[in-house]
């Protein structure tokens, strides 16, 4: 099954809430590993590099869309222009 661009955002709409708050129970749990046990654990570590390498996911996902926007914006500009 195929999905529009905007039946993907409202998809997404609906999943951003509980992600986030998925994401604040993740690091309120990374917290309370470090201070029952003064140091970082195994599975905080775990929980930590988890974390990052989303944050890193969605930075890159947001960057090459951008990226990608803008290159089929000129790329139909141009098209406009040859086609007049």
């Amino acid at each position: 099954m195929r999905y529009s661009p905007s039946e993907l955002e409202r998809l997404s709409m609906v999943f951003d809430a509980p992600m986030k708050q998925l994401e604040e129970e993740i690091m309120a749990d990374i917290v309370r590993r470090i201070r029952i046990n003064s140091e970082i654990t195994r599975s905080a570590d775990w929980q930590i590099l988890k974390t990052v390498y989303r944050a890193l996911q969605e930075y890159h996902r947001r960057k090459y869309r951008a990226f990608i926007v803008r290159y089929l914006k000129r790329a139909m500009l141009r098209t406009r222009k040859y086609t007049v």
